[in-house]
């Protein structure tokens, strides 16, 4: 699977990640505050689940707003010279139209 950020929701994207992760600022004060009054038990414990908190976010957002390409097409004709052969024929397409031609 590839994400598609080209074709994400991104404004929903910043909206939910936003939203989910002011949350954590709370419990990430607390583990501050807590640290800097020589609480150090637990710190690195609750850093990971906050570090995992932060992932899940970001993940569940990503399976919300942004579209996925599934990487499993397989051309049973191409090789490594196709492929330099195709990577050629797309900059060339590319330099063409950046030129102004059709």
């Amino acid at each position: 699977m590839q994400l598609r950020w080209d074709r994400a929701d991104i404004g929903s994207f910043y909206n939910y990640s936003g939203d989910h992760l002011s949350h954590l600022l709370v419990k990430l004060d607390d583990i501050l505050s807590r640290y800097r009054c020589g609480d150090v038990d637990g710190v690195c414990d609750n850093m990971d689940n906050l570090y995992q908190d932060i992932v899940n976010i970001l993940v569940v957002g990503a399976n919300l707003f942004v579209p996925v390409r599934r990487k499993c097409f397989f051309k049973f004709w191409c090789d490594e010279k196709l492929d330099i052969l195709k990577e050629a024929a797309v900059d060339s397409h590319r330099l063409r139209k950046a030129s102004g031609k059709p």
